[in-house]
């Protein structure tokens, strides 16, 4: 089974890109990588294309909302009339997944599934707020889920549980090729929020009636050092 991990990039990501990198030749199992380069100029753009096999330069547009949605659509484009890869694992370049992640999403055997997340500013060490839980699980639970987040370490917990919810971020997100190439009229899109582009193309899969799941073994760091401040404060 082969995976494509699908990636939107430009030069304001350049803080954390090496870093980057070296995790990525870390990661375990049959996977390629595909880049989309969307910065104005081409210089990162080339640099990527002296490291990895697949790197597509993107369309480029003065808002950071119009490129999220395009490049993500050009990842999503490419993959689904390249029919050699089984599985899309969107990664943003700001995520740092532990060495065993693909192993176990694809583990888990799960239409849709994505990782934890957590992010590190002014305020510590939280949970991405965007994953909500369907059943009687919920962010702010005294249950310690993720012993060990506070020290911004990648690690796989030993207890951890795969629990059906209503909606994931794309950070670290695993799609069956199945179900991406027969929804081909779900897109990226437009939807009137400032951004959250993420989580119209889930509920669309989820109106289709599939199961989104979040897999609670996993844990990212989300490196949010490139704004300023850590962006956690309002």
């Amino acid at each position: 089974m082969k995976t494509l991990i699908g990636v939107i990039q430009s030069e304001a990501n350049l803080n954390c890109q090496t870093q980057w990198i070296e995790n990525l030749k870390k990661i375990h199992g049959d996977f390629e990588v595909l880049i989309v380069e969307n910065s104005f100029s081409d210089n990162n753009f080339e640099m990527l294309k002296s490291v990895f096999k697949h790197v597509l330069k993107g369309p480029y547009f003065n808002t950071v909302k119009e490129r999220i949605i395009e490049n993500r659509n050009v990842v999503l484009d490419w993959f689904r009339t390249h029919e050699e890869y089984d599985k899309l694992l969107f990664l943003d370049t700001d995520i740092f997944p532990p060495a065993e992640t693909l192993q176990y999403l694809l583990a888990c055997d799960k239409k849709i599934v994505g990782t934890t997340c957590w992010i590190t500013g002014k305020a510590g060490t939280i949970r991405v707020a965007w994953n909500f839980f369907k059943k009687d699980v919920e962010a702010g639970k005294s249950e310690d889920w993720m012993k060990g987040a506070k020290e911004n370490k990648n690690y796989i917990r030993p207890e951890g549980k795969i629990v059906e919810i209503e909606d994931i971020g794309l950070g670290c997100t695993l799609f069956d090729g199945e179900i991406l190439r027969k929804e081909k009229h779900i897109k990226f899109r437009e939807n009137g929020m400032m951004l959250n582009e993420d989580y119209t193309f889930i509920k669309d899969l989820r109106d289709e009636y599939y199961k989104i799941h979040m897999h609670m073994k996993v844990n990212c760091f989300h490196d949010l050092s490139k704004y300023q401040g850590g962006g956690m404060n309002g």
